[in-house]
């Protein structure tokens, strides 16, 4: 083979190793989902996750596992966006943690997992790029946290099916790119705050089944 050949040869090949690189995720994501996965059936007692997360380390490339979505706009990156991690019986936020430290997340879906006690806002809050958050039908507990208000990207927020008490935050006001807020089936009292009228781009708000003492404010309707 001729040196022009050779070259020729190793620039292809490099070539063919950049594309690669570049069409993958960060390796901190992958890192970061895999982690999550061996927690989770550290913790767990069953094999339906272990058959639900299957995909997951069957390629280097965590953009091509199932319940994971990647932001493909730009060819020099592919970031995690999206993660449905909904129905896995996470039972804690404990195993959580890898999760949030994917920053670039802009939806999570975490419903049905029989998550428990309270929401480790400090930790949620990192996420401040989030535009769809899902933590529906689960047993959180105690107050909505203030904080989760400051993440102000949210366009769709649903806390419908949980234990919440106590009365909604005025903060609620901060969330004023809302689409859709979901807050039913808990056990929410005081007043419907009347800053949910501020909310200009809402178009469906979930409230009964809670405790509330007055009817909803006509600035609402």
């Amino acid at each position: 083979m001729s040196k022009l050949s050779l070259i020729e040869s190793s620039l292809l090949c490099l070539c063919l190793m950049c594309i690669t690189v570049s069409l993958a995720c960060p390796i901190a994501h992958r890192q970061a989902l895999l982690q999550f996965k061996h927690s989770l059936i550290r913790n767990s007692s069953t094999d339906e996750i272990l058959f639900d997360l299957e995909s997951w380390n069957s390629s280097p490339d965590c953009c091509q596992w199932e319940r994971v979505v990647c932001d493909s706009s730009n060819s020099a990156l592919k970031p995690v966006i999206a993660l449905d991690l909904s129905k896995l019986y996470l039972g804690s936020f404990a195993v959580m943690a890898p999760i949030f430290n994917i920053k670039s997340l802009t939806k999570l879906d975490v419903s049905k997992n029989f998550l428990q006690g309270e929401i480790p806002i400090w930790k949620l809050a990192r996420l401040n790029r989030l535009v769809y958050l899902d933590m529906s039908y689960n047993n959180l507990s105690a107050s909505i946290p203030s904080l989760l208000f400051s993440l102000r990207n949210l366009e769709h927020l649903d806390l419908t099916g949980n234990s919440f008490c106590g009365e909604l935050s005025s903060h609620v006001r901060n969330l004023s790119k809302l689409k859709f807020l979901g807050l039913a089936c808990n056990s929410l009292s005081g007043e419907i705050r009347k800053e949910i009228a501020k909310l200009v781009r809402l178009q469906n708000l979930w409230l009964h089944g809670n405790r509330f003492s007055r009817k909803v404010p006509n600035s609402i309707l």
